[in-house]
């Protein structure tokens, strides 16, 4: 406080006006130079008692605050910590501060932190956290995240840190335990044989399990975040499974039972039963839905096979009962006017031997020699059909002219097709040798020439055989009822024709048989036909086929 004393002498009163004037100025200064001192005094004294206040409430928060809070020098040692922080060390403040970081930080943690530091010093981060392990007094350890700052001086230059360290001991523990429960979680999905996958409620993929990777071959990073139905399943099937998973989603049900296929990186389609459920949290929304799967692919494919197979034996049997059926019939055929003739050729001659002159004995023989033919021929075909069915069909190759082959055929059948009301055209160069099998060879004119004089409707029937160095070449057209289209393709099978069986005769076997002899001798057979105008079957041969053809099947 200043005071200020003034004194008035007698004889300064009577000064002039000037000097009294003067004085009063004076005065006023002053007082005027009083007021700004008092007001100055005023103000330092608020301002240190708010800075007192300011640094009570900075040491009340400092000292009490929830966290470690400390300030560090740049070479690690400790300037000031508060309560907490010695709490977390398990040391006092006196002997923290004989201490650095770095002696009570892990060393696994001391070259990771003191790089940062550095680089906070060097003004290249503006701040840093780490999560750290400190090494106790006592010995234990207790997990921390610390989170560092700068304070400059004045000048700019690094002063010190100041750190805070929040004690994540329990939250480590917790994470370890959830890291522990999900890799055991995850050990025993990727143990099982199961496909297990976790869906968000778009379908996208979160996650699945190693026999997801197996079977398809795509690696989990490759598949992430991906719809499942666009990445995964056959494109046939996308919308319908897209369906059935939307419901579940939106009914938030269990669903298993259905099937669907996935395809893998490798293209390999791959059938799998589901079984899916809907997962929600504690309000009922949903959060994902797992999916567990099963390949069923071999069991698929085994039900086909065994459905397949049962089918084929029901076929089988009943090709068997209509072949029986068949060959009874044709079996029975020629022998009934066989056991005719020979009755009535014996009766005659028990009555008189006499009574039966040479002209009318042999035109009954020669019906009993066509039939026994017949009846011989019937029962090669039988033959054939076990040594085809087995793979034991042989050809002997020698020296045959498929001209007088295909004569001598004609000439045979022609007392039946004389019976059909048809005429045989033979036009055959002479000769067209080749290395053929002699009976294998008629046997393919016969069957072809027979199955003509059957469906030729009583009309012409052309035979001709022609050929050049290599091929031989046989053609056998009738104008009968032809065959459409439709069924061009299956009559060289086993049991097959094109017409029914009430109508004509047969076993179906012929051209199947032709077929296979044909393979034998390393040739072909094709058809041509319409409906109504007949049928046209070329075989071609080669002259000298390979000399393994005597083993083929």
């Amino acid at each position: 406080m200043f005071v200020l004393a003034l004194r008035f002498e007698p004889a300064l009163l009577s000064t002039s006006a000037a000097h009294r004037t003067a004085l009063v100025s004076l005065g006023v200064a002053a007082a005027a130079a009083f007021f700004v001192c008092a007001m100055v005094a005023a103000r330092l004294l608020r301002s240190r008692r708010a800075l007192a206040r300011s640094e009570a409430r900075f040491r009340a928060t400092f000292d009490q605050a929830a966290v470690g809070m400390a300030h560090v020098d740049l070479d690690g040692h400790w300037l000031h910590l508060n309560q907490r922080y010695c709490d977390l060390l398990g040391y006092s403040i006196e002997e923290l501060q004989k201490l650095t970081f770095q002696a009570v930080t892990h060393p696994a943690d001391v070259e990771a932190d003191v790089a940062l530091a550095g680089r906070l010093a060097a003004g290249e981060i503006p701040t840093y956290s780490m999560e750290k392990q400190y090494i106790r007094k006592d010995g234990r350890l207790v997990w921390v995240e610390i989170a560092v700052s700068l304070v400059r001086r004045p000048t700019g230059e690094p002063d010190h840190f100041i750190t805070l360290a929040t004690d994540v001991t329990e939250r480590r523990a917790a994470q370890d335990a959830l890291r522990h429960e999900r890799d055991f979680t995850a050990a025993i999905l990727d143990t099982i044989g199961a496909l297990v996958v976790v869906f968000d409620r778009e379908g996208r993929i979160v996650r699945w399990n190693r026999a997801c990777e197996r079977l398809t071959k795509y690696a989990f990073d490759e598949v992430a975040g991906a719809a499942f139905w666009e990445r995964l399943l056959a494109p046939e099937e996308r919308e319908a499974v897209k369906e059935v998973f939307l419901r579940i989603v939106d009914a938030q049900e269990h669903a298993d039972g259905y099937e669907n296929h996935w395809v893998g990186k490798d293209g390999a389609r791959h059938c799998i039963a589901w079984s899916s459920t809907a997962l929600v949290d504690d309000r009922g929304r949903l959060e994902h839905v797992i999916g567990t799967g099963i390949d069923v692919t071999d069991k698929r494919r085994a039900e086909a096979q065994r459905a397949r197979l049962y089918q084929e034996a029901q076929d089988a049997i009943r090709l068997r009962d209509e072949f029986l059926s068949i060959a009874s019939h044709e079996l029975k055929t020629p022998l009934t006017p066989i056991g005719l003739q020979v009755s009535q050729i014996l009766r005659a001659l028990r009555k008189d031997p006499a009574s039966i002159p040479p002209e009318k004995l042999l035109p009954r023989l020669e019906i009993v020699r066509r039939q026994v033919e017949r009846l011989g021929a019937l029962v090669t075909d039988l033959l054939d059909i076990s040594s085809i069915t087995a793979g034991r069909l042989r050809v002997e190759l020698t020296e045959v002219d498929l001209s007088a082959v295909a004569r001598d055929v004609a000439l045979r059948l022609g007392y039946e097709a004389a019976r059909a009301g048809c005429r045989i055209d033979v036009r055959a160069q002479a000769p067209l040798p080749g290395r053929w099998d002699r009976a294998r060879l008629d046997q393919i004119v016969t069957n072809l020439l027979a199955n003509a004089i059957k469906y030729g409707a009583g009309k012409p029937i052309d035979l001709v055989v022609e050929g050049d160095e290599t091929t031989a070449r046989l053609v056998v057209r009738d104008r009968g009822i032809g065959i459409a289209p439709e069924h061009q393709a299956r009559i060289f099978d086993r049991f097959e024709r094109a017409v029914s069986n009430q109508h004509y005769g047969g076993f179906g076997l012929g051209l199947w048989i032709v077929k296979h002899i044909l393979d034998a001798l390393g040739g072909t057979i094709r058809v041509a036909s319409e409906p109504g105008s007949g049928a046209t079957f070329t075989v071609e041969l080669p002259r000298r086929p390979d000399e393994r053809a005597q083993m083929a099947a």
